[in-house]
Order: C-alpha cells, then sequence, then structure tokens
C-alpha cells in the first residue's frame, strides 16, 4: 500500500460529468486547476478530467492534504517531490510529474505550516539529516533548507 492510500484508505471524490458522474480516490488527483468555468483533474493513471465546478466549492470536499496554492490551483500534498524559491524568490512546487505550480506570497506561509504538520502527523520520529539529531529543533533550521531521512512509523 503507497502512502497516499495510508493518508485515504478508498475515499473518493464524486466528480460531475454530462452524462452522469464519476468517483475519483483522492490518493490519485495530483492537482487540481481551475479554468473558469471549468475545473481540470489531473492525477495517475493519466487521470484527466473536466468539470462545471468552481474551485471554491471543491476545496470544502478535499480532505486535509490537499491546499489551495494560488488563485486558480490546488495540489495534492501526497504528490509533491519537491519546491523551491526562484530567483525572485517566487516558490514553486514540484508534482510527481513534474508539473509546477506557483505558491502566491500570501499563502507562503500556510503551505509550509500544512507541509511541516503533514510531515509530522505522517512520521512522528525523523532524523534530520542536517544535524543527525532525532527530533531536533526544526526552528534552528530554515525549512526550506531542510533534508529529511526518514522511514514510515508502522
Amino acid at each position: 500500500m503507497n502512502k497516499t492510500n495510508l493518508l485515504f484508505g478508498n475515499l473518493k471524490l464524486l466528480v460531475p460529468q454530462q452524462q452522469g458522474a464519476i468517483y475519483v480516490y483522492y490518493s490519485e488527483i495530483y492537482y487540481i486547476v481551475s479554468d473558469r468555468p471549468y475545473i481540470k483533474i489531473s492525477g495517475s493513471n493519466k487521470l484527466s478530467l473536466i468539470a462545471n465546478e468552481s474551485i471554491k466549492s471543491l476545496e470544502n470536499q478535499l480532505p486535509g492534504n490537499f491546499f489551495q496554492c494560488n488563485k486558480s490551483s490546488i495540489i495534492n500534498f501526497s504528490h509533491v517531490t519537491r519546491y523551491r524559491f526562484h530567483d525572485n524568490k517566487q516558490l514553486y512546487v514540484v508534482m510527481s510529474d513534474g508539473t509546477e505550480f506557483t505558491v502566491s506570497r500570501r499563502r507562503e506561509k500556510a503551505f509550509f505550516e500544512k507541509e511541516k504538520f503533514l510531515f509530522e502527523k505522517n512520521y512522528p520520529s525523523v532524523m534530520c539529516s542536517n544535524c543527525k539529531k532525532e527530533d531536533c529543533n526544526f526552528e534552528e533550521i530554515p525549512l526550506c533548507m531542510q533534508i529529511y531521512t526518514v522511514e514510515p512509523t508502522q
């Protein structure tokens, strides 16, 4: 069972379509992008759905592992492979399929808080690869510079 299935189990999102609706596992969704008045849901196994929904109404249906990183995009933290700062100090998130999203400046703090919360929730005992101590004081190391060596707890 992969990490996303441990987080979500068999939870599904109901996506309305012209001829009915489709259920999609949360764990299969990488990201959701708004292209008013539609949204596009992209994910694993070439998942690509278009629905006549607003990003706001959909955000309320998603579990806590999803994050609205800017006005038109919601990402699934389970499929974030890395994040980086560009020259102009703009934060970018890279998804497992290589797609990049900007995190708006006003959402950066919430992004790092959620990232830290989800990490500590899924990996409560962490060895920091910078200081080689278990449960080190993360406040001493800038969050964007932390590199973790982790094993999921059973």
